[in-house]
């Protein structure tokens, strides 16, 4: 008996110290588990940008100007003059009577004032001498060549000989044989622009 009542309180004590022992547990040893600390990061707001600090240059197209005083404005040189002159004898040198000769007006913006007067003459002795307005009659002229004669920029002359295929027309004579001729033309600069002074078609 006696020993029955030892093995019953040896397992009582046993039992007894195995809850103290988890209570002991779950109350404090647990709770000296740390638990990760979750740290916030704070939010900085930062100030939004305004006028010249914006980046995007998407962000302000119309405040943008092209300056139009740094564009490198292009000066005629022997090259381009040539061209010009080539250009200015083709259609100089092509009229018609049924046209009222408006070729000539056409040219006035590359021709030097005295020029200008002296085209005018030369379109009214054209139509005095010209057949009837009811009788065609015209030139055509393409440029085939050029001739730099001479070109001074410090003077602001120059002189092109540019060569020619011409050919007559008429409603009654019908078309003529092309010839060439040569014509040369006089520049002067003015205002930083080269514009035609006179011009002599040499004898066919």
């Amino acid at each position: 008996m006696d020993n029955n009542r030892k093995k019953i309180g040896i397992v009582l004590i046993i039992l007894g110290l195995i809850i103290i022992a988890l209570i002991i547990y779950f109350a404090f040893l647990k709770k000296d588990k740390e638990e990760p600390i979750i740290t916030e990061t704070p939010v900085v707001e930062l100030p939004l940008p305004t006028g010249d600090d914006l980046t995007n240059p998407g962000d302000r197209p119309r405040s943008w100007q092209p300056n139009l005083n740094n564009e490198v404005e292009h000066v005629l040189n022997e090259t381009d003059l040539e061209k010009r002159a080539k250009a200015f004898a083709e259609r100089f040198g092509s009229y018609s009577n049924q046209s009222n000769y408006t070729n000539f007006s056409d040219l006035e913006i590359f021709m030097t004032k005295s020029f200008r007067e002296w085209s005018k003459s030369y379109v009214e002795d054209l139509r005095e001498s010209a057949p009837s307005y009811e009788v065609y009659y015209g030139i055509s002229t393409r440029a085939l060549t050029t001739e730099l004669i001479s070109f001074d920029e410090a003077t602001g002359k120059a002189e092109i000989s540019v060569l020619t295929e011409r050919s007559e027309s008429s409603a009654d004579g019908g078309d003529l044989e092309p010839y060439q001729q040569k014509i040369l033309l006089e520049f002067n600069k003015l205002a930083n622009d080269w514009l035609v002074d006179a011009a002599y078609w040499e004898k066919r």
